[in-house]
C-alpha cells in the first residue's frame, strides 16, 4: 500500500472507517474486521510516512466515527480539543460510537496516570 501524498491516505482512511462502521452496524463482523485491519494499515503508513498533525482537519468530520479515530490518533498533539471530543461523543448516546469514545478516554486516562 502507497500513497502519493497526505490528502490521498487521508481519503482511503475516511473510506475504510465509513465502510468499517456500516458493517459493524449491520453486524457483517467477518467483514468488518477485514475492514478494520485496511484501515489499521493506512493508518500506519500515514503515521510512517506523513506528519499526523495534517490529520487535524478530520476531527470535524461529521461522523462520530471518524472522529473518534483521529482524536485518538492525535491525542499526543491536540490533546485538549481530542478530549473534548472524545467526551462528547460518549455522552451523547451514538450506537457503537459512544462506547468506543469512553473506552478511548478511560484508556488515555489510564495511560496518563502511568
Amino acid at each position: 500500500m502507497e500513497f502519493e501524498n497526505i490528502k490521498a491516505a487521508k481519503a482511503a482512511l475516511v473510506n475504510e472507517l465509513l465502510i468499517q462502521h456500516k458493517l459493524l452496524l449491520n453486524n457483517d463482523h467477518r467483514a468488518e474486521q477485514k475492514s478494520i485491519k485496511k484501515a489499521f494499515a493506512i493508518n500506519n503508513y500515514i503515521k510512517d510516512n506523513f506528519d499526523l498533525r495534517d490529520l487535524k482537519d478530520l476531527l470535524d468530520h461529521k461522523e462520530p466515527n471518524i472522529q473518534i479515530w483521529i482524536a485518538n490518533l492525535l491525542l499526543p498533539f491536540y490533546e485538549d480539543v481530542s478530549l473534548s471530543i472524545l467526551k462528547k461523543i460518549s455522552t451523547a448516546q451514538i450506537p457503537e460510537c459512544s462506547f468506543h469514545a469512553a473506552m478511548m478516554l478511560e484508556h488515555w486516562q489510564r495511560k496518563k496516570s502511568n
